[in-house]
């Protein structure tokens, strides 16, 4: 009977660390789920002038960079967020799209520095030309 007591002790005393690991991969999800909505944003960002482009690109890198000093491993999961929308619009668009080189370069920077976890197809469809 003692030994049962033990064991309950020892599962109430653990219950509070799946509580802590819970919340941690809350906060990840969270942080996943917000890249996706700022790329997103940004994606839906057109007829910008220079000024304003750059503008919005200043203050998204110091949010950014803030985050980064704050919770690294939110950062990453806020990168990883924004590198599936920025890949996922990198294959639909391919050549087709005009966009800005600041929105270029910013675009090239999630795609290097975050990282895809999904096992998602990757379909290419092949352009026909008009002699066929």
């Amino acid at each position: 009977m003692r030994l049962d007591s033990l064991h309950i002790v020892l599962l109430l005393s653990s219950l509070p660390f799946f509580g802590i690991s819970q919340v941690k991969m809350e906060k990840n999800g969270f942080y996943t789920d917000m890249g996706i909505r700022d790329a997103t944003h940004e994606l839906a960002l057109v007829n910008l002038n220079v000024e304003d482009e750059k503008d919005f690109w200043v203050d998204q890198k110091a949010f950014e960079q803030l985050l980064e000093k704050k919770n690294p491993a939110g950062h990453q999961r806020y990168l990883d967020g924004k590198h599936s929308v920025y890949r996922r619009h990198q294959i639909h668009c391919g050549e087709r799209c005009d966009h800005s080189a600041e929105f270029s370069t910013h675009m090239a920077f999630y795609l290097i520095n975050g990282n895809s976890n999904s096992n998602a197809e990757i379909v290419l469809t092949v352009k026909k030309s008009g002699n066929n």
